[in-house]
């Protein structure tokens, strides 16, 4: 009987020894599939971010250059829509369709920083802002329609000229989360891109202008 004893307790510490051990292997893959995931997301927008780097340098014109960005983050499989408020020119630069369309109704808006939208909170409070679960914040338009639209995730970058705010870029991600710092971190540098790009075209029309007025 001492014996049986035995035998029964050593086979249930056995037992639970290999329950732990799986639940301990689970989590580590678990873990590692986790941290794949994230290092090819980051790689995605690394690359993203290499790309517009190749057209910057040549375009010369403020309009074809939103265009671009736009065009550009939205051959991500992970992004559902982007578009630029142009504060300026008070345009939206996004491809055409019935998100933009949408937006448009909703334009008036963006540009009082009163508003409870995240493009006039951008713009009053001139930094990026970050929303990790969509429903859990009612500030876009596309808020009602969000599962419809799979849009999980969003971002709102300011983008500055000469330390002053002349438009956004807002970007929809498909998944929840997307942006953790890393990718708020790439999205900051390719803004900051776009900065010195738009920088780099005032001072050519600045210079055009002058040669034509030394002639």
């Amino acid at each position: 009987q001492v014996e049986k004893n035995k035998s029964l307790i050593f086979l249930f510490v056995s037992f639970t020894t290999l329950i732990s051990l799986l639940f301990v292997l689970r989590n580590i893959i678990f873990n590692e599939q986790k941290s794949f995931f994230k290092v090819q997301k980051h790689k995605e927008v690394y690359e993203l971010l290499n790309k517009a780097n190749k057209f910057l340098l040549k375009i010369d014109n403020k309009k074809r250059l939103y265009s671009n960005i736009c065009e550009l983050i939205s051959e991500s499989n992970k992004i559902e829509f982007s578009f630029i408020f142009d504060l300026s020119n008070q345009e939206i630069v996004a491809k055409n369709g019935t998100l933009k369309d949408k937006l448009l109704t909703q334009m008036s808006q963006y540009n009082d920083k009163n508003q409870n939208n995240i493009i006039s909170k951008t713009i009053k409070w001139e930094t990026n802002i970050i929303v990790n679960d969509f429903l859990e914040k009612r500030i876009s338009i596309f808020y009602d329609d969000a599962k419809l639209l799979n849009i999980n995730s969003m971002a709102c970058f300011p983008i500055k000229k000469f330390n002053k705010v002349v438009g956004t870029l807002a970007i929809y991600s498909n998944e929840l989360g997307f942006f953790d710092k890393e990718v708020e971190i790439l999205f900051d540098k390719l803004v900051s891109d776009v900065t010195h790009c738009l920088e780099k075209i005032e001072y050519e029309e600045i210079r055009l202008k002058q040669e034509d007025e030394l002639r």
